[in-house]
């Protein structure tokens, strides 16, 4: 199922009194992924773990996994089939945390938000990068312990609802896919907030809630597009219904999305 290219598996993750962090990073753009390395150092401890799928414009990765392997103190590193760009590849990941019994209490999930046809789609992606950002992460982790209805926790620039109450639609070109997928997965919700971009904090409890009984991760991933650059400009993908429902997931189980 998955082409190794390096498993770093370095046992210091112990248990304590600390909250435990998973981190799900898909890589794609050589340019920036040494960018994002540097920036999860300010996450590097003992009671963090770090999954990497390494994909796209990295013809060469032995830079980038040493750099890794200097940086981060617990990590694996794998290639996943470059499918459903990076929903599939952090499905996957959390297919493997899961797998391996990885105890945490909150995931990060990420990748290196580039947005190429999009003017600023850069800056879009460092935006939402701000959440790892140490000036942030204390205000993060202490809304999660004081607001125990809180889900999910990104950037506030990028919160986005394209539902219409009055045509009971989603005003995107997915509108007809995540109507099916809701429907086929049962999911329920009167928020749709979403984070554009895909990269925001979330309870951990929530994601084994809903893949671990509702489904097989794996039916979805075949469900989602091959490549790792796909839009939707014109007509709507299964990538981009699951960008929006990766947030439901929280808020069908009566959870909010926080923005900083």
């Amino acid at each position: 199922m998955y082409q190794t290219l390096i498993i770093i598996f370095i046992i210091t993750f112990v248990m304590s009194s600390k909250k435990h962090k998973l981190v799900l990073c898909h890589l794609f753009y050589e340019d920036l992924a040494f960018k994002i390395v540097k920036k999860l150092e300010s996450l590097n401890e003992e009671n963090t773990f770090f999954l990497f799928n390494l994909g796209g414009t990295l013809h060469s990765n032995a830079p980038l996994i040493k750099t890794i392997n200097d940086s981060l103190l617990n990590k694996i590193i794998l290639q996943v089939p470059n499918a459903g760009r990076d929903i599939g590849a952090k499905l996957r990941l959390f297919q493997v945390a899961e797998s391996l019994k990885i105890n945490h209490d909150y995931t990060l999930i990420l990748h290196d938000k580039k947005s190429p046809h999009i003017k600023d789609g850069e800056k879009w992606g460092d935006e939402l990068l701000k959440i790892i950002e140490p000036d942030y992460l204390n205000q993060i982790f202490s809304t999660f312990e004081q607001q125990k209805n809180v889900g999910i926790v990104c950037s506030s620039n990028y919160i986005q609802n394209e539902y219409s109450k009055d045509t009971k639609s989603f005003l995107c070109t997915s509108n007809n896919i995540i109507k099916s997928v809701l429907h086929t997965y049962h999911i329920k919700t009167s928020n749709y907030d979403f984070v554009a971009g895909n990269i925001f904090w979330v309870r951990s409890q929530l994601l084994r809630q809903f893949f671990g009984s509702k489904l097989s991760t794996d039916k979805i991933i075949a469900s989602l597009e091959k490549g790792g650059n796909i839009v939707d400009f014109s007509k709507g993908t299964n990538v981009h219904a699951w960008e929006r429902i990766m947030c439901w997931i929280a808020t069908s189980q009566g959870y909010s999305i926080y923005g900083i």
